[in-house]
């Protein structure tokens, strides 16, 4: 299982490879990529599943991340906060900004009973980090929201995910379960 991270300089990201490597198999194979990667880097590499890191900024300003959903349209992917936000923006959607700043904070977000919430409560805690949120795109399904405000959203039914909130934080309950599920809908478990 080779496993591409995009990383966007966050301060989250070794967060996000302790919890990815938790999750996945002993065997996978994880290699980061900077934002400055060329497409042909990542596709030399052939991965199996792609996580889209979090980090400062918009989607706009990594230009990398509409080559890779592009390129990689019909593959696995996680997109974590910015990740999932430049998913939802591939599809149509815009990125703007949130009524109010979440830097830090905790919220409960109720879920649609979707397979990757299974053995999840329909309402849980989520540690929020952002101050932009989406506006949908085509084709993008919610699947977990706060405050009308999607949370966990699905690209066209394909196995193809982006998380709003930051699973890998400690005061996101369930985090480890949902990227198990996640990574198990999308055959890399």
């Amino acid at each position: 299982m080779k496993v591409a991270f995009l990383d966007h300089n966050d301060s989250f990201t070794n967060n996000v490879i302790a919890l990815l490597e938790e999750c996945l198999p002993r065997a996978a194979n994880i290699r980061v990529f900077s934002p400055s990667e060329l497409i042909d880097n990542i596709k030399t590499f052939e991965p199996d599943f792609i996580v889209i890191g979090p980090g400062p900024g918009r989607p706009s300003h990594y230009p990398l991340l509409q080559d890779v959903l592009s390129t990689f349209s019909e593959s696995p992917i996680l997109g974590i906060c910015l990740g999932m936000q430049a998913m939802n923006e591939n599809q149509g959607g815009h990125t703007v900004k949130s009524l109010m700043p979440m830097h830090g904070k905790t919220s409960q977000v109720t879920h649609n009973g979707s397979s990757i919430f299974n053995e999840i409560p329909t309402d849980f805690c989520c540690m929020r980090y952002h101050s932009l949120q989406v506006e949908l795109g085509n084709g993008v399904q919610v699947l977990a929201e706060v405050d009308e405000i999607p949370m966990v959203i699905q690209i066209d039914n394909k196995p193809q995910y982006g998380i709003q909130f930051h699973p890998e934080s400690f005061a996101s309950e369930y985090g480890h379960k949902l990227i198990t599920n996640i990574l198990e809908a999308c055959g890399a478990n």
